[in-house]
Formats: structure tokens, sequence, C-alpha cells
């Protein structure tokens, strides 16, 4: 027997018969007889099963699926194609159209015998090769065609089942392919080709039998040219009809060209094929027919019910391939196959329903195992950002990713108007400089005259900016495009202004305001307070603002008498700290409802404080209503790209004074 380290040679070294590599061929009735001589002892369910597991590991492809399966009853190698299935990540069965199934009954002679592993791969190969290769239907051609030439149909699928095995086996283990082609050898070495061999000289009687065999047992030969390279074939001419000598030495420049051999590739083309079976092959066949008529081997022919496979209870078969089953349409198997069918279709059915509960639970596992890292992540995090919630930072950080380019421009609009003030620092006294009197001399008339370098300290402006958006129900209309720009631009200048002196507030103005009696609904309103730190709390509030005021109304004039206030007194608390202050009021509104009351509550506004009204849409009504409210001047960009440009203008306007001394 093989052992499975064989796989490993090197397959396109030629080989010989030699004692360090001893290369021939086994003796097909004692091949079985020590398989059946195994299985008398017993046979361990658990092992079996495992033997079947372990080939069917070794013989999956990306492109292709494969099952194995057997039965004490089962004596033939079989192969049908399912509808492929996968089992996703979360445990659904799904169709898989990229990929092929296949369902593979091994006779269970081989596996309770133990037979070598190489063997049965080699047949699972085989019967993989027909259902990917073989034109099954030219089966039903060729039976019409036997009626109309007055040949038997059955001599007439098998030799054309003699001619297929070689060309496919050919397609599926060409050399680019070492491990199949290692397979189909093994499983050629150790029974096919001895089998046939054998049973040539028993079939002088029958030329035409002898001819089909011929055909496939020369070019299995030619196929493993290399692998036998040194090794007598164990057939002569002198067993040999001579007819069929004859007949086989015309047709076969034309089967070497459809079957190919270990360096030319076959045909692929199976209506070529057919051509050149039906022009060159069926006439030999046909011409040794008249010589003896066909007679079928005990227990072959299509549509038997014993003995129609290899190793079963009758060995005396010429080929043990003999039988070919068409894996796309069952319904012409034998009974006793369709038997087996249906357990194998049933089992596939139960591993589908297995596996995919077993994914189901995996799933739940990683699940679990996700939810509690990031459980344990946001606790890390949290500590760090104030984030209460994960869902928040994520839609926080998503927002802030997109709105990167608009807080970069924000960025260099702050630095016009509010620079980061960099302490100077000492040039005498840090290590490498001294004082130098060319420089200090050098220096008169410049205005640098300081020789002991004394620190000046420059002036500190301050921006005090209240931001008010309208969260009234309009703002929620049309995918809540208006509220969204609202927010993002509040985004950007909230981020914009980290590390500057700027205290930001930011309220939502509605029908109620943050003076409401009501304390917890008044903090509903009140987003960031100008003393509060811009963390994750702040952060998840204005994310909130997407989804929690849908259902108000417009009562802009009071939010805006209720914001004056707070900007006076943090006013007031910022001039005691720089020596420079501004103040700005931004009410961010679409202004729908036109009201007299919001024109004149602006106008006192500015009493105290710098104000604009803004909006971002590109609805040109929106403009004009804004306009009206807040003043012919009022500027509305129509997207948040647009924001950081507005904006700048608007600092312009009012606080100029905050700019850099020269």
């Amino acid at each position: 027997m093989n052992n499975d380290s064989d796989m490993h040679r090197d397959l396109h070294e030629p080989q010989s018969a030699s004692p360090d590599r001893p290369q021939v061929l086994e003796d097909p009735d004692a091949f079985l007889a020590a398989l059946k001589k195994k299985i008398d002892a017993g046979v361990d369910p658990t092992e079996a099963a495992q033997v079947l597991r372990d080939i069917e590991r070794t013989v999956q492809t990306a492109e292709r699926r494969v099952e194995i399966y057997t039965d004490p009853e089962l004596d033939t190698f079989c192969c049908t194609q399912v509808p492929s299935k996968r089992v996703t990540e979360t445990g659904e069965i799904a169709d898989d159209p990229q990929r092929k199934t296949y369902l593979i009954g091994i006779p269970f002679v081989y596996v309770g015998g133990n037979a070598p592993r190489e063997f049965m791969r080699g047949e699972v190969s085989h019967e993989c090769g027909h259902a990917h290769f073989t034109d099954f239907a030219r089966q039903k051609r060729l039976g019409i065609l036997a009626a109309q030439e007055g040949i038997p149909q059955d001599a007439l699928l098998t030799l054309d089942n003699c001619v297929e095995d070689p060309r496919m086996e050919r397609l599926v283990g060409g050399p680019l392919r070492p491990n199949e082609r290692h397979t189909l050898f093994e499983k050629n070495r150790l029974l096919i080709i001895p089998k046939i061999a054998k049973s040539l000289r028993g079939l002088s009687t029958n030329p035409a039998q002898q001819f089909c065999m011929l055909l496939k047992v020369e070019r299995l030969w030619a196929l493993h040219a290399q692998e036998l390279q040194g090794i007598e074939k164990p057939w002569s001419p002198e067993e040999l009809h001579p007819n069929v000598r004859e007949e086989y030495a015309q047709v076969e420049p034309v089967l070497a060209s459809i079957t190919g051999d270990a360096s030319l590739p076959p045909m692929k083309v199976n209506a070529e094929v057919e051509q050149l079976l039906v022009q060159h092959l069926v006439p030999a066949l046909k011409r040794l027919l008249q010589i003896a008529p066909w007679q079928n081997p005990q227990g072959s022919g299509k549509g038997q019910e014993q003995g129609t496979g290899e190793g079963g209870e009758n060995s005396e078969l010429p080929d043990p391939e003999a039988n070919s089953l068409d894996p796309n349409d069952t319904s012409n198997w034998p009974e006793k196959l369709k038997s087996f069918l249906r357990k194998m279709t049933e089992e596939h059915r139960q591993r589908l329903e297995k596996e995919s509960q077993e994914r189901k639970e995996q799933a739940k596992q990683l699940e679990q195992q996700r939810q509690e890292s990031n459980q344990l992540r946001h606790e890390l995090l949290r500590r760090r950002d104030n984030f209460e919630d994960p869902d928040l930072r994520e839609q926080y950080q998503t927002l802030a990713r997109e709105l990167q380019p608009v807080i970069n421009r924000m960025n260099r609009v702050f630095d016009q108007f509010l620079p980061t003030i960099v302490e100077p620092q000492y040039e005498y006294g840090r290590k490498g400089f001294r004082f130098s009197v060319r420089r200090f001399v050098r220096s008169f008339g410049t205005g640098k005259e300081q020789p002991m370098q004394q620190r000046r300290i420059p002036e500190k402006p301050a921006l005090v900016l209240q931001i008010l958006i309208d969260v009234s129900g309009s703002m929620y209309y049309e995918n809540k495009e208006r509220i969204r720009n609202a927010v993002k631009a509040t985004i950007a200048a909230c981020e914009a202004a980290k590390g500057r002196h700027i205290q930001i507030e930011i309220l939502a103005s509605d029908d109620s305001n943050v003076n409401d009696p009501d304390r917890e609904k008044a903090a509903k309103y009140l987003i960031k307070d100008f003393s509060e730190a811009f963390d994750g709390k702040v952060k998840s509030r204005i994310i909130t603002m997407l989804t929690a005021f849908e259902e108000r109304g417009n009562e802009d004039a009071q939010a805006i008498q209720a914001a004056v206030p707070r900007v006076s007194r943090t006013l007031r608390k910022a001039r005691a700290d720089a020596d420079r202050v501004g103040s700005l009021m931004v009410f961010i509104s679409d202004a729908t409802t036109q009201r007299e009351s919001t024109r004149l509550a602006a106008e006192e506004a500015r009493r105290t404080s710098p104000l604009e009204g803004t909006a971002i849409t590109p609805e040109p009504d929106i403009a004009g209503k804004v306009r009206y409210h807040f003043g012919p001047n009022s500027m509305v960009p129509r997207s948040v790209e647009e924001f950081p440009e507005t904006f700048q203008e608007i600092l312009k306007r009012h606080i100029m004074h905050l700019k850099a001394r020269g």
C-alpha cells in the first residue's frame, strides 16, 4: 500500500523501477483481497468516518466543495452535483453561485479496507472531473446514433467512456496540477491499468470490447509516461485480436489528439471531441462488431443493480470505471444508487444545518466578546473624553472626520483675528547665546535695542461667541438637511476654537429657553455654557440636536431676549481677564415664520453685542427670510463648505479690533 508521504514526490522527475524508487503496477486481485481481508476482521465506524473527513480536507478547492459518503451496501463510485450553498458569518444558509458542490460516494470496501489515501483522492478527482468536463448529453445523442447504425447502445457508451476517461483525467491532472496528477496516477497504478491489462487477453473473443479497453489503457499509459518511464507494459500485441491491432493503428493519431498525453494537452471543446469520435472511432467499432457481437461482461452494463462498480462483489469487470453516471441527471441511476443518493442529500442537508448552528453560536460568542471589548474600550475612553454614550461618540467622530477640511479653514480664519499667543523667550542666557557688543551696536535705530533681552508680554485678545441654533420643526424638513448643516457648522467652529481665548456658548432656540423655571426643561436647550469645557458631554448634546427637537414651534424673539443677558454677563467677566475683548451672537435659523417681533428683538440685542443671522442652505426663499429678520446684509452660505468664508466676513464686520497688532 501507499504511504501518505508519497504525495510529496517530485512528479516532474522521470521515474523508473529501481531499488531506490520501486515503481511497479500492483496486482489488482491481491489489492482488493487485502482490502476485503481487513473488512472481514472488523471495521471501526469512527475510524471509517475519520477516513472520509481526511479525504474531504485534501480535495477542496476555491472553485468546488466536496463531501464524501459511503455505505456498507455501496459497491461503486458515484457523484452528483447539488445546488451549492454556503454558511455566512452570521450562520445563515445562502446560495453560493461562485462554487460547485459535489457529493461523492466511495465504495465501502475502500473506506473500510483503509485503501491508500492517494488512491481514494484519485477516484474523487476522477468523479469531479466527469462532473466538470464531461458532456453527459452526448450519451443520449450516441444512443440515437446506436439505433440508427444498428450498434448496441452499451457498446457505443463504453467506447465513449473509454475515450472520455483519459481525456478528462488529462484536463484534471495536467503538468501544472501535480497534486491531482499524482493521485490520479496512484489510482491508475494500483487498480485501473493493471485490471484492464489483465483482462485484455480474456477478451480475445470479444474484439469490440477489447478495442475499447485498449483505447483507455493505452492513453492512460501515455498520460503517465513520465511516471512509468522504464517500466514494461503488462500487455503485448500478441494478446490482442489481429483486427483490434489493425483498427487501433488507424485511429491512434486521432485518439492521441483527443486525449492528449504527458506533454500535449487534450481537446477541450466537447463538440470537437464528439465529431472525431463519430467520424473515426465509431466506424472502427462497427467493423469489429461485424466479426463478433458485443458481449457484456458479467454484471456490467448501464442500469445494472449489482456489481456496477469497482471492488464490489463482482471483480471480473474489465474496466472498474465502466459505469459512468450523469451527476446532473440522477433519474436514470439504478434504484440502489438512488436510495444512497437520497441518504447523501439528507446528510448533506444535516451537515449544512449543523454548520449553520455552529456558526451562529460562534457569531453569538464573537458578538458578546465584541460588546465586552467595546464596553471596556468605552470605559477607558470615557475617562478621557467624557462621552457617556459610545454611539454618540462614533457619530460625532464620523462628522468631525467628514468636516476636517472645513475645520482647517476655520482655523485659518481664527488665526487672522485671534492668533495663538506664544510667550517670547529670552535670547541671552540660553545655551549657546552670549551678549554681543557688535550685535547691540547694530541694533541702534531699529527699535530693538534690548541688550538684557527683557521679556515683553503681548496684549491678550478674547472673543465671546454665542451660537443660537433654530430647532423648530421646519429645520427638520427635507431629510433634516437644514439642522444637519447647522450642527456641522457648530462643530467646525468649536473644534477650531480649541486652545484659543474664545468662550463659546451654544443654545437651542425654540418655544422654550434656558430661562424656563423648569430646570430640566431649561437644561435641554443649554447645549454648552460659556464656562463649560468642550468635552464629550457637550459633543453628545450637539449630536442629539439632530433628532431631539423635531416637534417644536418658532419663538425666535423670546430666545434672543433670553440669550442677550447671558452674553452681557460673560462679556463683563472677559474684560477683566483680557486686554481686548469682542463679542458676537450668531443665530443659525431658516426663519420660516416672518414676525416683526423677531426683527425687533434682533435690533434690541445689537445694543449689547453684534448679532448676525444666517442659514446654511441653497434655498433662495430661506435667504430672503433671513435677511428680513436680521438685516439686508445677512449672508447665507449655500453649504457647510462655504461657511468659513461667510464667518470670516462676519468677523471682519465686528471684531477687526482683535487682529494682532504689528
